[in-house]
């Protein structure tokens, strides 16, 4: 799984932040597989993701271990996919 901050907003993002991903755990209704790797590739689920930010702290707000919740969600049609991640109340204050 590969992970990389994006943003709409008018954040302050530097470019290519390095991640280290710590756990990440995939909820799903689909049962067509129990084979966690198989999970990543639902069609509909949502991602907990731990990873760690590792950069220098005076640099960037968002240096240390951080928590992500997304939602994936598929329509049916190629390609077409909705991303929806949770911003914690501090995160939506910056």
């Amino acid at each position: 799984m590969e992970i990389a901050f994006f943003s709409k907003a008018s954040r302050c993002l530097k470019a290519y932040l390095p991640l280290e991903l710590n756990s990440v755990v995939v909820e799903t209704l689909e049962d067509y597989t129990t084979e966690p790797r198989e999970k990543l590739k639902a069609d509909n689920a949502i991602f907990y993701i731990s990873y760690k930010c590792c950069t220098d702290p005076s640099l960037v707000r968002l240096a240390g271990d951080q928590l992500v919740v997304v939602r994936k969600t598929m329509d049916g049609k190629p390609e077409h996919m909705s991303l929806e991640v949770s911003l914690t109340k501090e995160q939506e204050e910056e």
